[in-house]
């Protein structure tokens, strides 16, 4: 990332649009990575779950870019870029204490009461788990909209 900066600034870009590029190019397939370390039967090794758990933190780290990309490509001033970048982690930090409430006390329990009423078929149960996965999907766009109107 910082090579990819230096480069763009020295080729008269944006320092933000290095930063951006920098930041894809240095981003690893995890789905290659993983599919070839359990080819070698290696995911189990040492070295395969320090890979994989770096892999994670990259694609983590990617959503988080993301949720950045408005400041990096804002024209606004650094104290302005701050303020967003601060706003944006207590939104963040937010939804993150509120999902892990409820993945901790509600949706155990929910998860038990749609399997024991999908006993004989499995239809409920993943109906469930599609409508639990769209319903975060929608809470999360309503404080992304609310992070950037307010």
């Amino acid at each position: 990332m910082f090579l990819c900066a230096i480069t763009a600034v020295l080729c008269g870009a944006k320092l933000s649009e290095g930063v951006f590029v920098g930041s894809f190019l240095s981003m690893s397939s995890t789905a290659v990575v993983v599919k070839f370390l359990g080819e070698q039967n290696s995911s189990s090794a040492l070295h395969g779950q320090v890979t994989i758990g770096t892999l994670i933190f990259q694609d983590c780290a990617v959503g988080l870019l993301f949720a950045l990309l408005p400041v990096l490509g804002g024209h606004s001033g650094l104290f302005q870029g701050m303020v967003s970048v601060g706003k944006l982690l207590l939104v963040l930090s937010l939804y993150l204490a509120a999902a892990s409430v409820l993945c901790w006390s509600f949706v155990p329990r929910f998860l038990k009461l749609m399997m024991h009423l999908s006993s004989q078929t499995n239809e409920l149960y993943q109906l469930a788990v599609v409508a639990f996965c769209l319903l975060s999907a929608w809470v999360s766009g309503h404080f992304v909209f609310i992070l950037y109107q307010g």
